[in-house]
């Protein structure tokens, strides 16, 4: 399956699998700088991001 051209920021595909899966967007990049085999890591949190009050 091909995923292109449904949106202008690549990451809104995260954000659609986030909230398929755990029902919330709370996910971020994660640092692979120090890694020769892999290129962009990605946490999914199973918790939603907490509000701030």
């Amino acid at each position: 399956m091909e995923l292109r051209n449904l949106t202008n920021t690549p990451t809104d595909y995260l954000d659609a699998y986030c909230e398929a899966v755990l029902g919330h967007t709370n996910w971020e990049f994660i640092d692979t700088q120090h890694s020769d085999k892999a290129h962009t890591g990605v946490v999914f949190f199973n918790e939603p991001e907490e509000e701030d009050e």
